[in-house]
């Protein structure tokens, strides 16, 4: 019997692509894994631990994935998120680059669930990933 316990998990990548660290992972239509942005229906695989660039075919490299915890994302221009938005959902709006996180906004409007708000700060809030 095999046993892993889930917290870092490792999926090929689709060809030709690029997975930066802190980004969210989701999986194309064929089931490679590829950089999250705002989009809804995602199946969202967690949160990359390192930067890959697949040049070559779909499986050709593999990223080690956060599937599971508490991650920091950046609150994307025009959400809000209060002390009161604990609990909530946090849906995938894109990649903070300069921070090396997800970007987070509260409308579900175009966008899958990332996970639940467990703190918020200034521009920032925790979030509980909750992934497939």
């Amino acid at each position: 019997m095999k046993h892993a316990q889930g917290l870092v998990w490792e999926y090929p990548v689709a060809a030709n692509n690029t997975i930066r660290v802190g980004a969210a992972v989701i999986t194309n239509a064929s089931g490679w894994a590829t950089e999250g942005a705002a989009g809804s229906a995602q199946r969202i695989l967690g949160v990359s631990a390192e930067h890959v660039e697949n040049i070559g075919g779909d499986g050709a490299r593999t990223v080690s994935v956060y599937k599971r915890g508490i991650v920091d994302a950046t609150i994307a221009s025009g959400a809000t998120f209060t002390q009161a938005s604990v609990g909530t959902d946090a849906y995938l709006n894109g990649y903070d680059a300069v921070n090396q996180r997800p970007t987070v906004h509260n409308s579900s409007t175009n966008r899958t669930r990332l996970g639940t708000v467990v703190a918020v700060s200034d521009n920032t809030v925790l979030v509980q990933l909750i992934t497939v």
